[in-house]
């Protein structure tokens, strides 16, 4: 007898996530909900033992179903994000990555709440702490406060606010309508959620309730901040195609600014590369004014790229002009 499925499904996205996987399940696992959920585990042919992990946590915990789908090969993330959705027949669906994991006992009831109620809203998000693992410290996404936003598919284009698969709840029927030609390039949660964003609204909870790890094994960590910029600008014309044009106004502006960060962030990397200690006078590229006139243009993720590149004196620069 085939057993129905619940109305929500968790999504557990995995590769090679051995020394997180563990914090991820937990944080599921210790959710306060008022009904039942299946565990749906889209492990990507990891070669470590993050399947081993994950399969000791499922059979401490008979109470609750998992479901663990098949791969015999390596599919990359994209694809590996497709074939997960496409088993999804619940109503609503969170997701997790392996190596992120949530802080709030009560988030998937927050949000299948908040979707109860917004018919609007294709997607829920929560705010998030970035946790740079190497330093140890622990950022807020946007201030913290017990209020909600709701925005659309250009203003989630200007600011990526989501920002991770792992602050999501959706709208099962707002994943299937997503483009087929989504999954034909690299694809993020910024352009999966644009795409949802088409035809819904987001909805945005100011109270973090998720962790965004940043570590080495990460597969975007690896790369050098200007890098991460330029592999955006080379993405950006393939999501106006997949979104028909309808925002490309939207994308053009966006590729301005972009242009603009890399052109003064390489500017920047340049000069501190050359200086030594010296008198402030010569740190001209790098001036009070010039670092304000940046922030003002700059998009939110950038100006956190640029607090971890520029000198300590700058960095307190960046804190003063965040809290004005």
């Amino acid at each position: 007898m085939t057993i129905p499925a619940p109305r929500l499904s968790i999504l557990v996205i995995t590769f090679n996530h051995e020394a997180f996987v563990a914090k991820a399940i937990d944080s599921v696992l210790m959710q306060d909900i008022s009904e039942p959920f299946e565990v749906v585990i889209a492990d990507d042919c990891s070669t470590d033992k993050t399947l081993e992990v994950i399969r000791c946590a499922a059979s401490a915990r008979p109470d609750v179903r998992f479901r663990f789908l098949d791969v015999n090969s390596n599919l990359g993330i994209t694809k590996n994000y497709q074939r997960a959705f496409e088993t999804i027949r619940s109503e609503y669906v969170a997701v997790i990555e392996g190596d992120d994991y949530w802080v709030d006992t009560h988030k998937l009831q927050t949000q299948l709440d908040f979707l109860e109620r917004h018919r609007e809203c294709g997607l829920c998000a929560v705010n998030y702490y970035v946790f740079e693992e190497d330093a140890c410290r622990f950022t807020p996404r946007v201030p913290i406060n017990d209020g909600y936003i709701v925005f659309g598919a250009r203003e989630l284009i200007a600011d990526n606010l989501v920002g991770n698969f792992s602050t999501c709840m959706y709208r099962t029927r707002a994943l299937n309508e997503l483009p087929i030609d989504i999954f034909e390039i690299r694809s993020y949660d910024w352009a999966i959620n644009i795409c949802v964003a088409k035809r819904h609204m987001i909805g945005f909870l100011r109270k973090p309730m998720s962790v965004y790890r940043i570590h080495r094994g990460g597969s975007w960590s690896l790369l050098s901040h200007p890098e991460k910029i330029r592999a955006q600008l080379q993405l950006i014309p393939e999501y106006d195609r997949v979104t028909g044009g309808v925002f490309h106004p939207e994308f053009s502006e966006l590729v301005c600014r972009l242009t603009a960060c890399l052109a003064d962030l390489e500017r920047s990397v340049s000069s501190v590369e050359h200086l030594t200690v010296q008198h402030s006078s010569e740190f001209r590229p790098l001036s009070p004014s010039r670092i304000s006139k940046w922030l003002d243009i700059a998009p939110p993720f950038a100006v956190s790229i640029a607090r971890q590149l520029l000198p300590p004196v700058f960095k307190r620069y960046i804190g003063k002009w965040l809290s004005r």
